[in-house]
């Protein structure tokens, strides 16, 4: 087996739930959302440019309910605009990422649109690029211990929840990486039915390059 690796995700793309895949196959390094220069094998982890977007938006001007149900409230053109930036300023780590690391073979990009529906899919890379084998009986309990069910209610009992609906998602569980309001539907395109209709053709615009260069279209 491979040394254990440093992960790197970019923020809002599924990178907590591979976390926690990670450490429950794997001897993991260390973590984080920014760039490193290290000779250790590396696992990055990114996802459509839009739909971190959209999470973006969620997380820091959704509003919830007194059970922490979502308000839904279309952004407006400003937000949308404040989390373009930082969108594009996450992606601009991935690129460093990837330049810098162009010849290095000990690396694994995942992808979160080729895993998210299947777990086996995840635990199938881990596996090719680490060298190992986990066992049936241990991908059932990881899939058990990381479902979305299960992080769901994490999300719901951790503490510090404010009366007046605000969003506080500095407050997370320690042993899960579970935030309050970490977790919506996750699902691939989702941003097209959060931000409205009007709004499409122009994120395809100001983030034309980060989809096409990631693989992905723009609609």
């Amino acid at each position: 087996m491979k040394d254990s690796p440093h992960f790197y995700w970019t923020p809002r793309s599924g990178g907590t739930f591979v976390w926690q895949v990670l450490h429950r196959v794997i001897p993991v390094h260390d973590t984080g959302h920014s760039f490193i220069d290290t000779n250790r094998p590396l696992i990055i982890n990114y996802r459509d440019p839009r739909d971190i977007l959209a999470s973006y938006l969620r997380i820091h001007f959704g509003k919830y309910d007194e059970n922490r149900n979502l308000i839904y409230s279309p952004p407006t053109q400003k937000q949308i605009d404040t989390k373009i930036e930082t969108v594009q300023a996450n992606f601009r780590t991935l690129y460093q990422y990837r330049d810098f690391y162009v010849s290095k073979k000990d690396i694994l990009w995942l992808r979160y649109e080729d895993y998210i529906d299947d777990i086996n899919i995840l635990f199938g890379k881990i596996e090719n690029f680490m060298g190992l084998k986990i066992p049936q009986e241990r991908r059932a309990e990881v899939k058990q211990e990381t479902s979305k069910v299960k992080n769901i209610d994490i999300s719901k009992k951790v503490s510090h929840w404010r009366t007046d609906a605000g969003v506080e998602f500095d407050h997370f569980d320690m042993n899960s990486r579970i935030h309050i309001f970490h977790i919506y539907d996750g699902a691939h395109k989702g941003w097209r039915n959060y931000i409205s209709k009007q709004h499409h053709e122009y994120i395809n615009r100001e983030l034309k390059k980060e989809i096409e260069d990631w693989g992905y279209k723009t609609e």
